[in-house]
Formats: structure tokens, sequence, C-alpha cells
């Protein structure tokens, strides 16, 4: 029975070490960042959003404009595309709504027969490629035609479901991989992702552009609403340095040079004007760290307008409330989340 019990002991000393590690420890490089605020010309930025409703009469409304400003940056590229999203590939399910994944797919290779030397790097969860057992069919199209295809390497980042990736680093991770569906799904329950949604390329002239928002090339969320930021100019020059260097982490191994940030244009400071307007790169932590602070700032009298996925940071949650205590108008447009049984919204 003693040694029963320094055998127990001994397991669970492991695995609160283990999970007590892999939650405090340093992020990758590329993660959690909060850029240098850049002065940025007011038309070198653009508000696009994709829009599914529903008028007075029940009659369906629809506005596209995200992915044909994906389509012109890809268009207009002459030496690199560097893609990132999280989810990409067809629907079983697919009900008439738009084949973005294929469409995308054409759209790279087509560009690709066109200037060969175009170097494109595509960054995605490891969801959309199974967990490495055969995922989308558009991926392995891509990399058949020499696109790198990058799944994000998660384990590499903190863990958020405290109890079960303890126990799954210890004793269910060996199962991953193309050794069968048992390894994805139990990969599935870490709750980690890889939640960038964007592209970013040369814009043909020497400068860089991009397409940033709420949207994923995957057929069933061509019927979705989204918002994006179109942004050109130096303020990408941190953004393309961040997703080569998450590609980097992930098992990458193409040179930087080929992607022209060798010599990163300057990022101009200085206060926003009627021409102007201020650029600053959020990622990961930095951005709620950034909410709390907006948040914090507001007075009676002024507004807080929230447009949300998702909804259940427990410190964002409070942060809102805290600013309707104090008079702030605060305001939320959330998904009903039916794909979840309406949790959290």
């Amino acid at each position: 029975m003693k040694w029963r019990r320094v055998a127990l002991a001994a397991v669970a000393a492991v695995w609160a070490g283990t999970t007590w590690w892999h939650t405090v420890k340093a992020l990758p490089p590329g993660t959690a960042l909060a850029s240098q605020v850049c002065r940025v010309p007011q038309q070198e930025l653009g508000f696009v959003a994709d829009i599914t409703a529903a008028d007075a009469y029940g009659r369906a409304v629809v506005s596209q404009g995200i992915f044909e400003e994906v389509l012109r940056v890809i268009g207009a590229a002459r030496r690199f595309i560097v893609l990132d999203y999280t989810r990409f590939g067809p629907d079983a399910a697919h009900s008439g709504q738009r084949r973005l994944a294929s469409a995308l797919t054409d759209a790279l290779l087509a560009r690709r027969r066109e200037l060969p030397q175009l170097q494109v790097l595509f960054i995605t969860d490891p969801a959309s490629d199974a967990f490495g057992t055969p995922g989308s069919v558009e991926l392995q199209v891509l990399r058949a035609a020499g696109v790198n295809v990058v799944p994000v390497n998660l384990d590499l980042l903190r863990d958020s479901n405290l109890l079960y990736s303890g126990l799954w680093r210890l004793a269910l991770q060996w199962w991953d991989g193309p050794r069968g569906a048992f390894g994805a799904a139990a990969r599935r329950l870490n709750f980690k992702a890889d939640g960038r949604k964007l592209i970013l390329a040369d814009d043909g002239a020497g400068g860089l552009s991009a397409v940033v928002g709420s949207a994923n090339p995957q057929d069933r969320e061509s019927a979705w609403s989204n918002l994006a930021a179109r942004v050109h100019g130096a303020a990408l020059a941190e953004l393309l340095a961040s997703e080569l260097e998450v590609a980097r982490f992930s098992g990458w191994r193409g040179a930087d040079s080929a992607f022209g940030v060798t010599a990163a244009p300057a990022c101009p400071d200085g206060s926003p004007d009627d021409t102007h307007a201020r650029v600053q790169l959020l990622t990961e932590g930095a951005i709620r760290t950034a909410l709390l602070e907006h948040f914090a700032a507001a007075a009676r009298g002024d507004a807080i307008e929230v447009a949300a996925f998702h909804l259940a940071d427990r410190g964002v949650v409070e942060s809102l409330l805290d600013a309707a205590r104090r008079g702030v108008d605060v305001r939320l447009i959330l998904d009903p989340n039916e794909d979840a049984a309406g949790l959290p919204n």
C-alpha cells in the first residue's frame, strides 16, 4: 500500500507539473505581438463587409466583398503571397453557397502559372488538414503544385484545457498523426487553434497589401456575415514578419529573403489628422490587453459597441459590465452559436 501511494503521488505530481508548465511557458516567437503604431494615409485603409441578413419582408439580403478583395490581392501579387486561415476547405453539407475553397485554390494556381517564381506560403490550423490524417483535397492540390502548406504547431502554445491537456501530453499525444482518427479527436479537446484569418502579399509596386478579418475561405462560411480591413503600406511589415515566425516554429524551412523582409519599410509615427490614421498590429493575447485598456478608459457618455462571434472571456465580460455601471452605453451584437447549441453566447 505504501508503494502504491508513492507511485500515485508521483503520477499526480508529474501530471500537475506538466499542466502547470504548459500554462506559464514562454510563447513562441511571432505571437502575442503589439507592434509600434504607424501613421498611415487614409487611402491605404478600407473597411470590407460580408452581410447575410433579411429585410422587413423576410427576403434574403446578401452582400459579399471580402473574398473579392482577397482575389484582388492575389491578382496584384508578383513576388509572394502569404495566407493564414483557421479553416479552409469544402463542406460536405454544402447547400448552394459560394465555393470559396475551390475558388481560392484556382486563383492561387492560376497566378502561379502566370508567375512560376511566385512564392506562396499557406499557413492554416491543423484541423483543416485533419491533424495529419487525409484532410482537405484543396490543400493536397496546392501542395502538389509547389505551394508551401504549413499546419501551425499548436503544441508550442499554452494549454487552456488544464486538466485534460496535461493528461493528453503524458498519455494520448502518441496516438496523434496519421495513425487514425482517435489522435485527431483527442487533439481537438485541447481547445487550441490558429485563429488568424488573413492574406498578405506584395502589391506589385514595391509595397505590401493585406486583407485581415473574420472570414475563412470555407464553403459553409460563404453565407455568414463577416468584417475585414483592407490595409496597404509599411504598417504590414511586422505582420509579415510575424507570419513567417509562425511558419518557422511550425516546421517551415524557407528563406525569409524570398518574402522581401530583409529591408522592411519604415513605419512613420505621429498623430492622426484629416488625411492620416493610426494603425497597429495586435495578435493573440495582445488583442485582449488592448480591449481591456479601451474598455477601462470609457467614461459616462461614451459608447462601446461589440460585434462578436464568441463572447466568453471572463475578463472582457466583467470589463464590459464595469463600463455599463459607469454609465457607458454598451451594445452587443452576438452570433447565436447555433452550431454550438447556443454556447457561449
